[in-house]
């Protein structure tokens, strides 16, 4: 099955070359379930840009996740040893210049009966981010690094899959000349909801039992300072409306059920309000890395709803979706 998977990210990427689509004039792409609204390549309301990524997500007609350009939406990211200073971006670069739309599939699912309706494929050819490796200074224009980027998204259609669960398919390809990526500083993805909604933060190893992700004091995000990321070793990071995880509701991101990986949380301060950054890795340590040129997949779930039924989705996904992909 996993072999299958990669065949068709090459396949799928070698149709966009041929397309020869650039970055200017994206088309916007809006899909729902009545669950998710999910808006793609919409026009940056800060700067006027456009970027090749979710730009907003609605959740039962709520905005949860704002257009605040290029680093902060709900994207797949990557880095070198470098860390931010070699970090491909699917939105762009420090600058704001966007990445690389190299082409797309507006209706596409994964598998499991979902119609295409529900679903879109995005190819990607991200800039470098190019920050301070260990800072938050902008070095400038990042370059069009030399890897492909791969995004789907399916949502669930209510019969086949939950409407409440979204599944993303994100793969990656490096190329020749470019850097050795470690997966445990790698995003697969990473979102940035309002924390004003949903800024208590949670986590889960079987998908069934919850603790609390703390600054050591408290799981409430906007209680935490700006900037600092907490995390550990999970499958599963919920942000919820409520600083008890059995009530309220929330957005959850579902991985591998056979592997642990690190995933964080952070207060980022913006101009349209606080946001709380969540993040799924694609390890747990240093050791795991994307060193050759073949294509590689992580899948990961986006969940909504009390914890019920984010438990639900769980078990749904953890026992339909057999390939999870090999980030």
């Amino acid at each position: 099955m996993k072999s299958s998977i990669a065949l068709l990210l090459l396949f799928v990427a070698a149709s966009w070359a041929e397309q020869g689509l650039n970055s200017t004039a994206l088309p916007i792409f809006t899909k729902g379930n009545g669950i998710f609204q999910v808006e793609y390549n919409g026009i940056c309301p800060l700067d006027n840009i456009q970027y090749p990524v979710v730009t907003r997500l609605w959740v039962d007609g709520e905005l949860v996740i704002p257009n605040l350009g290029d680093g902060a939406t709900l994207q797949m990211t990557s880095r070198s040893s470098m860390g931010n200073a070699y970090n491909p971006t699917q939105g762009g670069d420090c600058k704001g210049n966007p990445s690389i739309l190299s082409g797309y599939i507006p209706n596409w699912s994964m598998g499991l009966g979902i119609s295409p309706a529900n679903g879109l494929l995005l190819g990607v050819t991200p800039r470098n981010w190019n920050q301070q490796e260990n800072g938050e200074a902008c070095m400038g224009a990042g370059a069009p690094l030399p890897i492909a980027f791969n995004w789907g998204m399916t949502m669930g259609d209510g019969v086949n899959f939950p409407l409440q669960g979204m599944i993303l398919d994100m793969g990656i390809q490096r190329q020749p000349g470019a850097q050795v990526l470690i997966k445990r500083i790698s995003e697969f993805p990473s979102a940035f909801p309002f924390s004003s909604i949903l800024h208590y933060a949670y986590y889960s190893i079987d998908g069934t039992n919850y603790g609390q992700i703390t600054d050591g004091q408290t799981c409430d995000v906007l209680a935490w300072p700006n900037g600092p990321v907490y995390g550990l070793n999970a499958r599963i990071v919920y942000l919820s409306t409520s600083g008890n995880p059995e009530t309220g509701w929330g957005m959850a991101f579902i991985g591998n059920p056979n592997k642990l990986v690190y995933i964080s949380v952070s207060n980022r301060p913006t101009p349209e309000g606080n946001v709380a950054a969540m993040t799924m890795t694609g390890a747990t340590d240093g050791t795991e890395v994307i060193a050759d040129y073949a294509s590689h997949l992580k899948r990961t779930v986006v969940a909504v709803g009390n914890l019920d039924t984010i438990r639900a989705v769980t078990a749904n996904a953890w026992s339909k979706i057999t390939a999870w992909g090999d980030i």
